[in-house]
């Protein structure tokens, strides 16, 4: 048996169906070029002249203290360290005779080394003021 013939209204339908398919894919095209379009644009960036002065006016009086504050909280950093340091080389020397005999104090001479040596060093380290 062959199936039944498509009546005009099915065939109408059908019809329908692939024209309105095909509306929405050239509406879905033409909203991705549109997209693409917007995009592919670069926004115009203007910068007004005074900008700069507005931004300088803005800045507080206080952030200029604070800056000077800092600068001497480095230097008070440093100092505290460099009396750091002269402590522990103290100590070490200190517990030198005593690391012959005791693993105790063989670990605790290499601790006290060690934070000598990180100290040291962030001394040495460069200072951005």
């Amino acid at each position: 048996m062959q199936p039944d013939p498509m009546n005009r209204e099915q065939l109408a339908a059908t019809q329908h169906e692939d024209n309105h398919a095909a509306e929405r894919a050239l509406a879905d095209r033409a909203i991705d070029l549109r997209i693409v379009h917007a995009l592919e644009q670069t926004p115009r960036v203007r910068i007004p002249e005074d900008f700069a002065a507005r931004v300088a006016a803005q800045v507080p009086a206080s952030t200029v203290r604070l800056r000077t504050v800092r600068v001497r909280a480095r230097r008070i950093g440093v100092s505290v360290a460099a009396a750091c340091l002269i402590a522990l080389a103290i100590a070490m020397l200190a517990l030198a005779p005593h690391t012959t005999h005791n693993t105790f104090y063989i670990a605790l001479e290499w601790t006290l080394a060690a934070q000598f040596c990180l100290i040291a060093a962030w001394i040495a380290k460069p200072r951005h003021t």
